[in-house]
């Protein structure tokens, strides 16, 4: 550190030597290809981007922009890992990384921004739907017991309660005045003062288990500076720091407890110790809107059943293919499964990934993404960097915490910056550890560094979740725009690290919560390193620390519980020189144990001062506990529980849920950003949080809740049923295809490769026919970013662009025959756009006698209609060489479908109508008027014409023309330049958008008008200009034939399913039929053999009978007549056991009627169905000819447009 340092000076005094230097190479080549101009002699002056200077020696030219220079100093001062020969190929604003302070104030635009299809909406409301309503139940009912509270205080009917809205501005946020948590809905205000109460209060309250809120406080006297280090000295002021101070109001814990409910059950207002007026009543006020919350409930119910979600798992598979390809071991605790943490690579997140991520985050498990960095632009997180780049100048000192004494001390930006590169030691030679949390303190991240803040947005991994602004599943960004959001982020940690173990001072982050989930980037590092003489100072103050330690805090040189204190820790850092932090990240149901131990333990920790801990009020939520390795075993060895253990390097993403206590030790300088964000699985986490900083001393650090987490719940569970209302009952009845794609990654010849394209996703053989034969890594990654993305592209100007992707919904109809067996067709509704046309069925059966299928409804004629590609394509089969794709590739003439043909019928149209226009404004016609007007010359009309005759002949192309110059401002020229290589080196597919297409000319006019594309470029750009609309329009046909080809597999595969679901429902009503017959049966038996036992005990009734008539009197005549008793009494049980037999047999017969017409049912289900499978069947195999040809030329005109764009090198 004391050579950095003394390197610093140095190059402070001869700062003209070293900016002088220049770059030497002995090859001639080299010189003349670096472009490299010598300035301090005089001649032509050539500034510097960088620092807009002059006169600093050799410059460097970039030979892409052939504009922008960057001299000697400035390339090895702010940009290290670049070369010259870098600079010469691109320099750094070309590769938009350049640092310069106006580079820094330019807005660029997010990459891998995220894009939700209709389908992807509804699909996302449905799981956030089930997620939720069990919340909001919850909540609801908690809100209808006051309710009925009130109604019985007033003796009232619960329908007859009237409650008051509440005067509560929506950009406010209302607290309740006791517990400080936020209020969403149903409260209690005074009727004499703005007190206001949570009705979780006034439970507790008439429950009498309302909580203290305040608590007797320890005092911490500052020992001075010596203590920090083992010395004994006497306290340099009177300054006391406290874990809780007086309140303001002077409440005690005595006035607490003597306000009570009345006997009626209500509330009044508390005495004025405790914040009250004490004289008025707490009645009954709302926030939302009377019936808002009833109704939205009721709305929420029904589409839960319509949708049938109570059939939808909450949880997602908790295996997937990806997680043991994507695993980290973070733990070793016996018989557990949750060892491994997910850890996939931001390049490698695919659509599928989401299910994984949402099946380890259910669990409370946290997730890593590595290499998120490589998502971005690039842009530098060098300390100077971005104190240039900080907007706000006024802000020039910041408030940081010293990892020592925990105490807050002031720094100026410039020293806190410098201090992070080359270390701050203080008096005593020790390193100062300090950090820099939760910055900017006030206004929004974005505002002060936009530039970085939109590469931290880049970097986010899993954007449906994490995007600050408009994740789908973030409840935080659900409320309405004029409400008061919650401050989630994003948030910048800066903090100073050493890979030295310093056993008091370290650089962490002790045990906390986070009220919501979070994800913390790591930025940048820097290694801090350490002379030899400065290692044997800290060696020699450890010693005096651990002297401090053994009279303070241990007995015998043993810790409290027996053990031997170590002077060391056993951590074994990693020698990467990306690692940056070291995580640990406990689980939440060891939360308990975990502050059971630190309550146990809590006397063996120090912070504020560096004196030993008097109090713990909750050992999470106080913040004043770090375990190192020791702490860690033990904690292991008495309560069971350890942690995972993450060492995050340098572009790691780290996602914590919401609940999960963790911890965080800097083993170097670094830099992290983080942003909250609220998902629904978090939402049972997030509420136990608020439940427990409600027990919270007011004073505590910890006593404020920023989130207000049942307001987003109520707001976002009206966000999805707006979402899903926008057709229920069409998403009910309908079964529709999935084809969402994975919008989180930005699609284009930029996108990542996947790994293995022939998965259960992407098995389409023609895709994978053309996958194979792509043999550059780059035309791969181009159809990959087709076939992912087949809905980016929508042009405003055609109708036809809106085709509805549900095609696996088809309608049947009664078959011609006349007797009841399965129709001799089927029709199914083309695929047309959404207009007012009446819908046209297709004739597709396999028994026709003409050509079926959807070729036949089109009129199809393989030798008319196809051009010769699709004819060879057509005609191929399997075995046949493929060799012929050669030829295809070569034909780009778009295919013919049945959109041409009703652009034609629009035509016909148009035509008949100009013709009735003309006919009615005739000469002849009384109202008519001459072409030419009286009110302008006839020279001019004559210009006009002549003008229009050329335009029609094609005789004068304007866009080939070049424009009159013109003179813009730099800045607009530098914006349009950025614009245009953006469009240029993206896809030619994203041009077919009009308004990408019109944004593309008009940047292109000002360039050309103001002459900065050079001359040599400017005829290849007006062709270029000219060619660009037929291009565009021919690449959006094959589009379309490519993206409806892709679905139809898909419904195939819809169909095949619900076919085997009807089978599944048949086999088990058979199974039902059976059971209930041999039920019947075995009744009928049963029936049988009593009437036979019955027929028997007539004969020996008749036959005693008999025996009693002849011998009148004596013994044998009673035994005579007993025994004809009990026989009767034998012959009555059976009659009445046949009437119970008869009884079940008549019910078991009519389940058998009802079974049997549920069969018949399904048989006729079955029909169709199979028919509509055979038609899909015969469409697919038409299909899949188009399919190829189509993605084979789509692929060849992407190839054809970047080779053009490089040719042009601009």
């Amino acid at each position: 550190m004391e050579s950095c340092r003394k390197r610093k000076q140095l190059y402070q005094l001869d700062h003209s030597d070293s900016d002088s230097e220049s770059s030497t190479s002995t090859d001639s080549c080299t010189l003349k290809r670096c472009k490299t101009v010598d300035t301090r002699g005089g001649g032509e002056q050539k500034s510097c981007h960088q620092c807009k200077r002059s006169d600093k020696g050799n410059v460097v030219s970039c030979s892409k922009c052939e504009r922008k220079r960057y001299c000697s100093s400035c390339i090895s001062k702010n940009y290290h890992e670049m070369t010259e020969e870098d600079f010469v190929k691109a320099c750094p604003f070309c590769r938009d990384i350049c640092n310069c302070k106006s580079c820094l104030r330019l807005e660029l635009p997010e990459k891998n921004k995220i894009r939700l299809s209709k389908e992807d909406k509804v699909h996302y409301s449905k799981y956030l739907l089930k997620r939720l309503l069990p919340f909001v139940r919850q909540f609801n009912e908690q809100q209808i017991l006051e309710r009925e509270m009130e109604a019985k205080i007033r003796g009232l009917s619960l329908s007859d309660v009237e409650v008051q809205v509440a005067n509560c501005p929506i950009d406010e946020r209302m607290n309740c005045d006791y517990c400080r948590t936020s209020i969403a809905d149903y409260h209690r205000s005074c009727t004499q003062c703005p007190y206001d109460l949570c009705i979780t209060c006034c439970r507790d309250l008439r429950d009498g288990c309302l909580h203290a809120r305040q608590m007797e406080g320890v005092q911490y006297k500052n020992p001075g500076v010596g203590y920090l280090h083992g010395e004994t000295c006497k306290p340099v002021s009177n300054r006391t720091v406290g874990t809780f101070t007086e309140s303001k109001d002077g409440a005690s814990p005595k006035a607490e407890f003597e306000w009570k409910p009345n006997k009626d059950g209500s509330i009044s207002c508390p005495p004025k110790s405790i914040g009250g007026c004490g004289k008025g009543i707490l009645k009954l006020n709302q926030v939302l809107p009377d019936d808002w919350l009833s109704n939205m409930l009721a709305k929420a119910e029904k589409l839960y059943k319509l949708y049938k979600l109570n059939d939808m798992p909450e949880t997602p598979a908790y295996w997937c293919s990806t997680f043991n390809n994507a695993k980290r071991k973070a733990a070793s605790r016996d018989n557990s499964n949750d060892n491994y943490l997910y850890s996939p690579s931001a390049i490698d997140i695919q659509a599928e990934n989401l299910e994984c991520f949402q099946a380890h985050w259910s669990r409370g498990e946290p997730v890593i993404v590595s290499s998120v960095l490589d998502s971005t632009y690039g842009l530098s997180w060098e300390p100077m960097v971005m104190s240039r780049a900080i907007r706000d100048k006024s802000q020039t000192d910041v408030t940081v915490l010293n990892c020592l004494n925990w105490c807050e001390e002031e720094y100026s930006v410039s020293s806190f910056f410098k201090g992070y590169t080359e270390g701050i030691l203080d008096l005593s030679d020790w390193p100062q550890m300090l950090k820099l949390n939760d910055w900017p303190p006030s206004g929004l991240f974005g505002d002060h560094l936009p530039r970085h803040n939109m590469e931290f947005i880049s970097a986010l991994p899993f954007k449906e979740y994490t995007h600050p602004q408009s994740s789908y599943f973030n409840l935080a960004v659900k409320l309405p725009s004029d409400h008061l959001m919650p401050d989630t982020g994003p948030k910048l940690y800066t903090a100073y690290g050493c890979s030295q173990q310093l056993g008091r001072g370290d650089s962490v982050t002790k045990i906390n919560y986070n009220d919501s989930d979070v994800v913390y980037v790591l930025m940048h590092n820097k290694e801090m390193t350490l002379s030899h003489s400065e290692l044997a100072k800290i060696e020699h103050l450890k010693e005096k620390h651990h002297l401090q330690d053994q009279k303070e805090i241990y007995v015998d040189g043993k810790m409290g519980n027996g053990l031997e204190q170590q002077k060391h820790d056993d951590i074994e850092e990693s020698e990467n020189p990306e690692s940056g932090a070291l995580w640990d990240i406990y689980r939440r149901a060891d939360a308990l144990k975990l502050k059971k131990y630190l309550r146990k333990h809590f006397r063996e920790f120090r912070h504020t001062y560096c004196l030993p801990l008097k109090q713990v009020v909750d050992p999470v939520y106080d913040g004043t506990f770090y375990l190192n390795t020791e702490h860690k075993r033990r904690l292991k060895k008495e309560y069971g529980i350890e942690p995972w253990t993450v060492m995050q390097n340098l572009g790691d993403a780290v996602l914590i849920p919401a609940g999960c206590p963790f911890q965080v030790r800097n083993l170097k300088s670094c830099i992290q950003v983080s942003t909250g964000f609220v998902s629904p699985e978090s939402i049972n986490a997030c509420l136990r949080f608020t439940e427990e900083i409600r027990v919270l001393p007011q004073d505590h650090v910890a006593k404020e809740d920023k989130l207000g987490v049942n307001k987003l719940l109520l707001y976002a569970m009206r966000q999805v049923l707006d979402d899903l209302e926008v057709s229920p009952k069409t998403e009910a009845k309908t079964d529709y295809v999935d084809i969402s794609s994975d919008s989180s990654k930005e699609s284009g010849y930029l996108g990542s490769e996947p790994a293995n394209l022939e998965t259960e996703s992407n098995s389409h053989p023609a895709m994978q026919k053309v996958y194979s034969r792509c043999k550059s890594k780059n035309d791969r990654r181009g159809l990959y970013s087709l076939i992912r993305d087949p809905t980016s592209v929508q042009r405003k100007s055609q109708k036809e662009a809106n085709i509805s992707q549900k095609v696996s919904h088809y309608e049947t109809v009664q078959p011609i025959s006349s007797d009841d067996s399965p129709g001799s067709y089927i029709r199914i509704p083309r695929i047309v756009p959404k207009s007012g046309k009446e819908r046209e069925f297709v004739d597709i059966s396999p028994d026709s006698s003409k050509e079926s299928g959807y070729l036949k409804s089109s009129g199809f004629n393989p030798e008319s209609d196809f051009n010769a590609a699709t004819q060879n394509v057509y005609a191929r089969s399997p075995s046949k060489d493929q060799s012929r794709l050669g030829s295809l590739r070569c034909d780009t003439t778009p295919i013919e479908s049945d959109f041409q043909k009703e652009a034609d019928m629009s035509q016909e149209v148009s035509d008949v109508l100009t013709k009735t226009v003309k006919s009615s404004t005739s000469n002849d016609s009384p109202g008519s008027y001459s072409q030419a007007p009286r009110s302008v010359s006839a020279e001019m009309v004559g210009f006009f014409n002549q003008l229009e005759e050329q335009i029609q002949e094609e005789k004068l192309d304007v866009l080939k023309v070049l424009p009159p110059q013109i003179h813009l401002d730099e800045e607009i020229i530098q914006e349009y330049e950025k614009i245009l290589k953006k469009h240029m080196f993206g896809r030619l597919l994203d041009l077919a958008n009009d308004s990408n297409l019109q944004d593309f000319n008009k940047v292109l006019h000002f360039l050309l008008a103001s002459r900065r594309i050079p001359s040599h470029l400017q005829q290849g750009f007006l062709t270029l200009r000219s060619d660009l609309p037929n291009l565009t329009s021919r690449v959006y046909e094959l589009h379309k034939e490519v993206h409806r080809g892709m679905i139809m597999p898909l419904a195939r595969s819809k169909e095949r399913e619900e076919l085997k679901t009807i089978l599944g429902k048949y086999r088990q009503v058979e199974d039902n039929l059976v059971k209930l017959e041999k039920e019947k049966d075995g009744n009928m038996l049963v029936i049988a053999r009593l009437q036979m036992r019955n027929e028997h005990l007539n004969k020996e009734v008749t036959s005693l009978k008999g025996e009693v008539a002849k011998n009148v009197v004596g013994g044998s005549g009673n035994l005579c007549n007993d025994q004809v008793w009990k026989l009767e009494q034998k012959k009555d049980y059976n009659s009445d056991e046949i009437v119970r037999l008869e009884a079940n047999n008549e019910a078991i017969g009519a389940k058998i009627i009802n079974f049997a017409d549920e069969a018949k049912m399904l048989h006729k289900d079955a029909n169709a169905q199979h028919y509509k499978v055979i038609n899909l069947e015969a469409m697919a195999a038409v299909y899949e000819g188009n399919v190829e040809n189509a993605m084979d030329r789509l692929v060849l005109m992407e190839l054809k447009w970047k080779q053009r764009v490089e040719s042009l090198d601009y």
